[in-house]
């Protein structure tokens, strides 16, 4: 069996789909289609129902997805052994992180990887989910959980409070009367879904989704509607009207095990836990 054909595999059961696949894979979507039919061919197996949006996997493409996991964790464990020979750990490490982090901490992160190992680099990406990480697209990502999947390897980093914010016009009618304040509420791509649960229950109107929470402060800033978002990523401007303590204030660090083990994913791993504790304290 070609190993080429379990990633082809294994990028389009992740992406549930051939244009996400060929994306992750970089190739073009038909190419995703040919090597499908050929790999199903050969297996004689159909391995994905594809009526269904996502693709969802047959009973034969969930046994097969567990053994080429299994051969994917194999060959990363082959490449850790290969990285940590070498004297100083080097290579690219992608790390998806949300606005305010970007830009307070991985600047500290980068500093202090600049002197310390200078053949080690980092694509940064702004992002308050941990999606690209489950599409295998980064390597490290930050996440607003109450605790890391089962499938994933997780450090705490924080505990922060979440708070309905608004302007002070917002805060005085919001006293006045709770269910008279517009909300703006995260795309159910963000990571936190206590918080959407949270404003479902008030029943006030919903003026905008976004899908990062540095944006929707800047819409709270402006007047457009109040919002829910963790202590730190606030403006002045804007007044913390109440505390909401149903949703959960954890933040996490979150990688693939095999993924962490690599020395030079490490090394930012560890650089990224002394720069939070630098920052937060």
């Amino acid at each position: 069996m070609n190993w080429d054909d379990l990633k082809y595999f294994l990028a389009i059961a992740t992406a549930g789909n051939l244009y996400e696949a060929a994306q992750q894979l970089s190739v073009n979507h038909s190419t995703v289609f040919r090597r499908l039919e050929s790999f199903e061919a050969q297996l004689d197996l159909e391995l994905f129902d594809r009526n269904s949006k996502p693709y969802s996997l047959t009973a034969d493409g969930e046994r097969l997805l567990i053994i080429a996991r299994e051969a994917e964790a194999a060959l990363l464990k082959i490449d850790s052994q290969i990285l940590g020979v070498r004297a100083t750990p080097a290579g690219s490490v992608k790390v998806s992180a949300p606005a305010n982090i970007a830009s307070n901490v991985m600047p500290i992160v980068m500093r202090s990887l600049r002197v310390e190992f200078p053949d080690i680099s980092i694509d940064l990406s702004i992002s308050d989910s941990y999606s690209a990480l489950e599409q295998r697209k980064v390597d490290i990502a930050f996440a607003a959980v109450s605790s890391p999947p089962e499938h994933l390897y997780g450090s705490y980093l924080v505990t922060l409070g979440w708070w309905l914010y608004g302007d002070k016009s917002a805060h005085k009618a919001y006293k006045k009367n709770p269910k008279s304040v517009n909300l703006i509420a995260p795309s159910t791509g963000l990571a936190n879904n206590e918080v959407s649960k949270w404003i479902s229950e008030q029943n006030n109107e919903v003026v905008a989704y976004c899908d990062s929470y540095a944006v929707i402060a800047k819409m709270v800033k402006l007047g457009i509607g109040c919002a829910v978002l963790p202590e730190d990523q606030t403006f002045e401007e804007l007044t913390a009207i109440v505390r909401i303590p149903a949703v959960y204030g954890q933040l996490w660090l979150l990688a693939y095990s095999e993924i962490q083990k690599q020395p030079h994913v490490l090394v930012v791993w560890d650089a990224i836990i002394a720069a939070m504790a630098e920052e937060y304290g």
